[in-house]
C-alpha cells in the first residue's frame, strides 16, 4: 500500500518542541520546512510523521501526530519491533500503528 503523504508545515514552536528531547544525532538542527504522514493511507484518524530521529540509545524517534494541522502534537515515540521475514529491513513507524511496516513497502 502507498503512504498516506498528508502534509504539515513544520512551524517554529513544533521544532522547539522537537528539540526538547534529548539524544538526537549531531547537527540535526535544521528544521524541515514540511512533513508528510508516514503511514499507510487512511480516510481517517491523526497522522504520523517524524520530526527527528534519535540515538539508539533513546531507540526511537520524535514525531509530529496530528489529526488535523492546527492540532499537531509533539511526541517521543518507540520505534516498532517489526522486521522484514529476512530481517534485512526494519519498520520505522512508531510501535502500535495501523497500517502495514514501512518495510513491507519495499519488498
Amino acid at each position: 500500500m502507498a503512504a498516506c503523504y498528508a502534509a504539515l508545515i513544520v512551524t517554529e514552536e513544533m521544532w522547539e518542541a522537537a528539540l526538547e528531547y534529548p539524544n538526537g544525532f549531531p547537527g540535526d538542527n535544521n528544521a524541515p520546512d514540511w512533513i508528510a504522514c508516514e503511514l499507510d493511507q487512511h480516510p481517517h484518524g491523526d497522522h504520523f510523521a517524524t520530526l527527528r530521529d534519535l540515538t539508539k540509545a533513546d531507540d526511537g524517534a520524535v514525531w509530529a501526530v496530528w489529526p488535523a494541522p492546527e492540532h499537531a502534537e509533539i511526541h517521543h515515540l518507540v520505534h516498532c519491533p517489526s522486521t522484514s521475514p529476512k530481517k534485512q529491513d526494519a519498520c520505522w513507524l512508531p510501535t502500535g500503528h495501523r497500517g502495514g511496516h514501512t518495510w513491507e513497502r519495499f519488498e
